[in-house]
C-alpha cells in the first residue's frame, strides 16, 4: 500500500500527543502486572502485552515510559491498520521524524498487521527497546515464540481485580490492617464491584446508566467484529455472536460442544469448536477443561465457561443474574488466572470439584465456590464432594471461598479454610 507521508505523519503526531494525556488520568492506578512490566524495562528484551481491548494495556505500556523518550504507534488505526509489514521502515522512519533517538518504541494493537514479528525482530536488532500490545492471546503462544527471535516476556492484563478496584477507589487493600468499620465498607465495595466489572473506564460510569450498558455493548461488538471476526475472516457473523451469547448466557456453567451445536443450530460441531477458540483467543472468555487420571474422560466429559467480566456479559444479554453463588465461581476462576495458575474442575458421578489446582504433574489445591454454607444440606454437599476429591486425588491444601463465611472445618481426617471471597481476593496479593 502507497505510504503518504503527510497523512501518516498528521496521525502519527496525533497519537503521540494523546498517549502523552493518559499520563495525567486518574485511571491509573498500578495494576498487578505493573512489578513485572518495571523489572522487564531495565533489560533490552521484548515486552509482548496482550489481553481483551480496553483492559488497560496501553495504559500500562504507556506508563512504563513516563518521562522517557518513547515513539508510539497504535495500529487500531482505521489508516495504519490497512498497512502491510511492507510498509513498517516507511512508517517507522516518518515517526523518527516526530520522536528523535526514542529509547522505547511502543507497537498498540500490532496484531492488525499480519507479518509484525519480523519487524519486532529487526528492531530489537537495532537495539531498540520495544513493547508491543495486542487483544489477541496467540501473541503469548508458543508458535509466535518461533517467530521472536529475540528475547520476549509474555505480560497478560485483564479488567480490573477487586484488589486493583479498590487501589482505584481509594480503599486499602492490607488486609491486617483493616478496622471492622473498613471490613464492611470493602464488603459493600465489593458488592458495587459485582454490578461493575473491571474495565477501567466503566469505573467512571455510574452501572445502572444506559451509558455504562451501551460502552460494555459496544466494547463487545468491536471484540465480535474486528478481533474475531476480521481477523479470522470469518463471514457468518451472525453464527458466531450466537455461539458467543450461548456461552456468555452460561458463565459458571457446564457445557459440551454438542449442546452448543443444538442450540445454535450450526451443523458442524469443527465449527463450533473453532468458533469457541476464537472467542478465547480475544480474551472475551475462558474454557475450563475437567481433571482426570484418563485422558478419554478429559476429552468426553463437559467443559465449563467463564466470562472475563460479569458486567460484560449480562450488559450483552440484558440481564442481571441473581445467582451470586456463579458471579462469585466466575470472579474466583478469572482470579486464579490472572495470577497464572494451571487450573481445571473435578466432575465425578458423586461430587464435583470447582477449581483444582496443578504445578507440573502435582495436583497442589482444591477449592469449592458457594455462596453460602448456612444451609446444612448444602454444607454437608460441599464439604462431601471436596474430601472424597482429597482423598482420590490426594491433596492436602482445601479451600472453600463463600460470600461471607470464615471458619475452619475439620473433617474425615482433613482441614478446609472457609474464606469470604473479598479476603481471598485480597489475600492473594500479600
Amino acid at each position: 500500500m502507497d505510504v503518504n507521508k503527510d497523512q501518516i505523519e498528521q496521525i502519527l503526531l496525533d497519537q503521540q500527543s494523546e498517549a502523552k494525556l493518559i499520563f495525567n488520568e486518574k485511571i491509573n492506578s498500578p495494576r498487578f502486572q505493573s512489578p513485572l512490566l518495571v523489572e522487564a524495562m531495565a533489560i533490552n528484551i521484548i515486552k509482548v502485552i496482550s489481553g481483551i481491548r480496553r483492559s488497560g494495556k496501553s495504559t500500562l505500556a504507556l506508563l512504563s515510559v513516563k518521562n522517557r523518550n518513547f515513539l508510539y504507534f497504535n495500529f487500531d488505526d482505521e489508516i495504519l491498520s490497512q498497512f502491510s509489514a511492507s510498509d513498517f521502515q516507511s512508517i517507522f522512519e516518518i515517526g523518527l521524524q516526530i520522536s528523535k533517538n526514542p529509547q522505547f518504541i511502543i507497537l498498540d494493537e500490532i496484531q492488525n498487521i499480519i507479518g509484525w514479528e519480523l519487524f519486532v525482530n529487526r528492531l530489537h536488532r537495532q537495539k531498540y527497546n520495544v513493547i508491543v500490545t495486542g487483544s489477541n492471546s496467540r501473541l503469548l503462544s508458543q508458535e509466535l515464540a518461533t517467530h521472536l527471535t529475540g528475547r520476549h516476556i509474555g505480560i497478560e492484563v485483564f479488567p480490573f481485580s477487586f484488589a486493583e478496584f479498590l487501589n482505584y477507589r481509594s480503599f486499602s487493600t492490607r488486609i491486617e490492617l483493616l478496622t471492622t468499620k473498613d471490613r464492611i465498607l470493602i464488603q459493600q465495595e465489593f458488592r458495587i464491584y459485582l454490578e461493575t466489572g473491571g474495565f477501567p473506564e466503566t469505573l467512571k460510569l455510574d452501572s445502572s446508566s444506559v451509558f455504562f450498558k451501551n460502552y460494555l455493548k459496544e466494547l463487545y461488538t468491536k471484540v465480535i467484529e474486528k478481533d474475531v471476526a476480521q481477523r479470522r475472516k470469518i463471514k457468518n457473523i451472525k453464527a458466531l455472536k450466537e455461539i458467543s451469547l450461548i456461552l456468555l448466557s452460561q458463565y459458571s456453567c457446564q457445557f459440551t460442544y454438542q449442546s452448543v451445536k443444538k442450540t445454535s443450530l450450526l451443523t458442524s460441531i469443527n465449527t463450533v469448536k473453532n468458533y469457541i477458540e476464537y472467542l478465547q483467543e480475544s480474551y472475551l472468555g475462558f474454557v475450563l477443561e475437567p481433571y482426570s487420571h484418563k485422558i478419554k474422560e478429559r476429552i468426553s466429559l463437559p467443559k465449563k465457561f467463564y466470562t472475563i467480566d460479569i458486567a460484560l456479559s449480562e450488559a450483552i444479554l440484558g440481564k442481571n443474574t441473581l445467582d451470586l453463588g456463579k458471579k462469585i465461581e466466575n470472579i474466583v476462576f478469572i482470579e486464579l488466572k490472572r495470577r497464572g495458575h494451571e487450573i481445571y474442575y473435578i466432575k465425578d458421578p458423586n461430587y464435583e470439584v470447582d477449581f483444582v489446582l496443578r504445578e507440573g504433574r502435582t495436583l497442589t489445591e482444591l477449592i469449592q465456590v458457594c455462596y453460602s454454607i448456612d444451609d446444612e444440606k448444602t454444607k454437608k454437599r460441599e464439604i462431601k464432594g471436596i474430601i472424597a476429591a482429597a482423598k482420590e486425588f490426594k491433596v492436602k491444601k482445601l479451600l472453600m471461598i463463600t460470600m461471607t463465611d470464615e471458619t475452619t472445618i475439620e473433617s474425615d481426617g482433613y482441614e478446609i479454610q472457609v474464606l469470604p471471597i473479598w479476603k481471598w481476593l485480597l489475600k492473594t496479593i500479600t
